[in-house]
């Protein structure tokens, strides 16, 4: 078909509508769009989504924002208000348009970026993200830290070498992300993720120096929030001194610089030898003190001690003496009532004793096997027999045995 020559085959609008949406749409150039402008005209619709429009010098061109992704946009944007929209081209067929789908709104210029910081700074501290009492100390001698950075920019070797200087054992791990532009709050919140998963003892969040719309990334919400729920410390080093991010105010330490942060991140080694070396001098210097006041302590005790055992002995033998006396006195107290006592008792027994008996003119008789006799049953005849007196034995031969009869008690001449 020649070039001005018109097709034989007409096609319907919505046809046409629909291949140039195709078009338009399968142009990579137009799926994924950074357009910077000024809003000339906002509407909010009770729906929730946000319709503007954006002009440049000499076109505009509109655009919606659905209400999913309007919510991160509040309340900020107004008509005269230089913003840089993110999103994809398409058109809407229903009025023969093209438009811009946005996915993200940043604001451009003091007045735009001011009132989207101060929503979100009064959103997030009803959070509770910018809580002093939350925030955590650094730790003091890490082993390990991360830096969430631009893997291109000065602020890496910034914190590179002052790390390097200050302590070469210390291991920095670079966590790579984007930190200016449309697609960096994104990119930041993704390197947070990514923490979890490394054993670090502190997080650095750096960059270099720049305009006030390179900060507009470390005021999104999504970036405050990620820095106040990291799982360990975060030093902040975004690279200005007069403006302080909201990224800044949730972190545990804001520094000035890359350079700062890394120097209060890192250690000294040097000064960590110092250190090293005044402890032990103290320590040293405590063991010493504390020996001699062990020493003082011993002799102390050591002479009380003696003094105790002296005066424990002393009246230890007091005692004694004095237990001695007693024991003494009782003891002859005792053998005098006993004495007493013996005297009496061998005086009762001295009179039922058979030696008392025979004292009287008694006899006691035995045979030679000393049995006593009591009965004329137990001898005869010629029996030798012992007749004990109470002066002493008599030896005597039996002669004749004869009965007494009952009633008579006589002894006949020549018995014995």
């Amino acid at each position: 078909m020649r070039k001005n020559e018109l097709p034989t085959s007409p096609i319907s609008v919505d046809s046409l509508s629909i291949l140039i949406k195709e078009t338009i749409e399968s142009t990579s150039e137009l799926a994924r769009v950074a357009v910077r402008g000024e809003i000339s005209d906002l509407k909010r619709h009770s729906s929730g989504h946000c319709y503007f429009t954006l002009s440049g010098r000499d076109s505009r061109i509109s655009g919606v924002l659905f209400r999913s992704d309007a919510a991160s946009v509040l309340k900020w944007p107004q008509t005269g208000d230089e913003v840089l929209v993110g999103g994809r081209i398409s058109t809407y067929p229903q009025r023969g348009t093209y438009q811009l789908y946005a996915k993200r709104m940043m604001p451009l210029g003091r007045g735009a970026a001011d009132r989207a910081k101060e929503e979100a700074m009064e959103v997030l501290s009803r959070e509770g993200l910018f809580d002093v009492a939350k925030k955590r100390p650094i730790e003091p001698y890490p082993s390990r830290i991360c830096c969430i950075t631009s893997p291109t920019g000065a602020a890496v070797r910034d914190v590179l070498k002052v790390s390097g200087e200050r302590n070469r054992s210390v291991d920095v791990t670079i966590i790579p992300c984007l930190v200016q532009g449309l697609e960096a709050p994104d990119s930041i919140v993704k390197a947070f993720s990514l923490v979890k998963g490394l054993s670090v003892d502190t997080v650095l969040l750096v960059r270099g120096g720049g305009s006030r719309d390179d900060l507009v990334p470390f005021d999104d919400p999504d970036v405050v929030r990620a820095v106040a729920s990291c799982p360990v410390p975060v030093v902040t080093g975004i690279g200005h001194q007069v403006d302080t991010t909201l990224a800044d105010m949730a972190a545990d330490l804001r520094c000035a610089t890359p350079s700062e942060a890394a120097e209060a991140s890192v250690p000294s080694s040097k000064a960590m030898f110092s250190l090293l070396d005044h402890k032990l001098y103290q320590l040293m210097k405590a063991a010493l003190s504390g020996v001699e006041r062990s020493r003082g302590n011993l002799e102390y005790l050591k002479s009380r001690l003696d003094r105790l055992v002296t005066r424990s002995i002393y009246d230890g033998s007091a005692k004694v003496d004095l237990l001695d006396k007693e024991l003494i006195l009782s003891i002859k107290s005792a053998l005098s009532t006993q004495k007493t006592r013996l005297a009496e008792l061998s005086a009762g027994l001295f009179g039922v004793s058979p030696v008392s008996t025979l004292a009287r003119g008694f006899i006691a008789c035995r045979d030679g096997g000393n049995i006593p006799i009591k009965s004329i049953d137990q001898v005869k005849k010629g029996d030798l027999l012992y007749l004990d007196l109470v002066d002493g034995v008599i030896q005597c031969e039996v002669k004749s045995v004869e009965p007494i009869k009952r009633g008579e008690l006589s002894y006949g001449a020549g018995d014995l």
